[in-house]
């Protein structure tokens, strides 16, 4: 079916962090007809985009609002479907990923739920099939903020979240984001023998305290397929931005970034003003230029503020827009190259939480390594992922084995073969770009908030 765009007016500027308002305005038709345009993408012929969470308040928090458009991709032939949406603050967006398996007996399994948009609804009923399982992995705000509206849809399905659900400051139980009166069938564990579906799939809860609240990812493998399903854990960040980012609504935000080089942007010397979101309009809309927008999203996602940016404060107030401020070096492509299109686990968990549970982590990489899967398929970047046990476990033991081995504890790559242990394996990230990150690792050990594991000293991760 065909697309139709949207067109909506730029709001006035009315606050100089306005981070949802020009970047999130549909192009015009005129303005996709230049340069090359993304795809169209198949959806139901006016399926309805809208979508407001519950509390209604997290609306402000994560962008892109209200209007929320979503894709599917087959992923493993006639068996798994991925199920994409944009989702993020201060304009740095990513894919979020609902991951749906078909199982033996024709039904689905909802993995991660994404906005139950009317269009998202649709493009999972054509499958065919009932909903039978819906699965909350983790207890992470920003996806389980979809999960009581999602399994409001399918009363029929059974519904099971990961344990240790928590909320900061207030804590909020799963029947206030939008669960209501409808019942979990039961709790996540270690245990698949402890499930109905136990004869398809295989599970791995990891668990870490933190003190506020546990982080807590619970891994499915589907093994008819050798597919892995995370949330987290491990990722792999594509060379190109993923489909939804480049739909006609959505691609706005990669433009900003394209636009936010060196010698781009407003000239405020002299009292003369450059019109920002002008200047962003006049980016030509070609792939080029949203790959350039991709990669300073996803570093920005990663490292929150990476080496290679600067900001400008009088820029950013002159033209009241915090976008505007932002100054990227030509750097940036080097170190994004370094990253992409491979195993990685993402510097703020390496930073914030892996390293705070080495030996917690480490089990369950083992654990989760053991499978014989040969992709894994993560609700954030690329997917389905080619890769194995080994893969998985040298992405941890690059950042895991320094603080194992000082708490006298097996390192991940003592098990792999033709691999340095120890200090030799190290963290392909920059230090400066891990500046940030481990200054805030810093001050969330010192003030008390999280608890290091036994005998481990504070610092930040490894690099």
């Amino acid at each position: 079916p065909s697309h139709t765009s949207r067109v909506c007016t730029r709001p006035s500027r009315s606050s100089f962090f306005r981070a949802s308002s020009s970047s999130f305005q549909a192009p015009t038709r005129n303005e996709t007809a230049s340069g090359d345009t993304p795809p169209d993408l198949p959806v139901k012929q006016g399926a309805s985009r809208f979508w407001i969470p519950i509390p209604a308040f997290l609306c402000l928090l994560f962008q892109p609002g209200t209007s929320r458009r979503t894709t599917r991709t087959e992923l493993v032939k006639g068996q798994i479907w991925g199920f994409d949406q944009l989702q993020g603050v201060l304009n740095v967006l990513v894919n979020v990923r609902m991951t749906v398996v078909r199982m033996k007996n024709g039904n689905l399994l909802v993995y991660s739920p994404i906005a139950p948009t009317e269009e998202c609804l649709q493009l999972v009923r054509e499958l065919g099939g009932e909903v039978e399982y819906i699965i909350l992995p983790t207890t992470a705000l920003e996806h389980k903020i979809y999960f009581g509206p999602f399994a409001r849809k399918f009363p029929k399905a059974k519904a099971y979240a990961a344990p240790g659900q928590w909320s900061f400051p207030v804590p909020l139980p799963l029947s206030f984001l939008g669960l209501g009166f409808r019942r979990l069938d039961g709790t996540l564990t270690d245990e698949a023998s402890d499930f109905p579906f136990a004869d398809e799939f295989d599970l791995a809860l990891l668990e870490a305290p933190l003190g506020i609240g546990p982080y807590v990812e619970c891994a499915f493998y589907h093994k008819r397929s050798r597919t892995m399903l995370l949330v987290d854990a491990a990722v792999c960040v594509p060379n190109s931005p993923p489909t939804v980012a480049r739909s006609p609504e959505n691609d706005r935000t990669l433009l900003i970034r394209a636009r936010q080089d060196v010698n781009d942007g407003a000239s405020y010397l002299g009292g003369i003003v450059d019109d920002y979101d002008r200047a962003v309009d006049q980016v030509p809309r070609t792939d080029q230029k949203r790959q350039e927008g991709w990669w300073k999203t996803a570093l920005f996602a990663l490292f929150f503020q990476p080496s290679d940016l600067d900001f400008d404060f009088v820029k950013a107030f002159v033209n009241q827009s915090a976008d505007s401020g932002f100054i990227w070096r030509d750097s940036y492509k080097s170190t994004f190259q370094n990253l992409s299109e491979k195993v990685i686990v993402a510097p703020i968990l390496q930073a914030l939480v892996f390293n705070k549970r080495p030996t917690t982590v480490a089990n369950w990489v083992k654990k989760v390594s053991s499978w014989g899967f040969d992709k894994f398929i993560p609700c954030h970047f690329d997917a389905p992922v080619k890769a194995t046990g080994r893969d998985i476990r040298l992405a941890f033991a690059s950042f895991l084995d320094e603080d194992l081995a000082e708490l006298g504890s097996p390192q991940l790559s003592s098990a792999l073969d033709n691999v340095v242990p120890t200090r030799a394996l190290r963290s392909s990230y920059n230090k400066d770009d891990m500046q940030i990150l481990n200054t805030l690792d810093t001050i969330v050990v010192a003030s008390g908030v999280v608890k290091l594991e036994k005998k481990q000293t504070t610092k930040g991760a490894n690099v």
